[in-house]
């Protein structure tokens, strides 16, 4: 599944959030543009425990950028995993 788009759109209720976690969990690079903020992306069992190889961007559009890797042209490359969420400011 690398060097792909994903877009998930779905009913609330639907499963959307759990399929993307484990995407995340299982994919060395991920980027997640998420507007609602959900905390599971970042949890690694029901208890809420924090992964820590999961950055959270709040906000910053240039800071998004610089983690996936696209200013300093590491995009598509093999060298570099990331696992990024991005909230946009409300």
């Amino acid at each position: 599944m690398q060097r792909r788009i994903i877009l998930v759109i779905a009913p609330s209720g639907s499963g959307k959030t759990h399929l993307i976690s484990e995407l995340i969990r299982d994919i060395d690079r991920v980027a997640v543009f998420d507007t609602v903020s959900d905390p599971q992306y970042f949890a690694t069992d029901k208890n809420g425990t924090p992964r820590e190889d999961v950055k959270v961007i709040e906000g910053s559009p240039r800071q998004f950028a610089e983690a996936i890797g696209s200013l300093n042209g590491m995009i598509g490359k093999e060298e570099g995993e990331f696992k990024v969420i991005y909230h946009p400011r409300k």
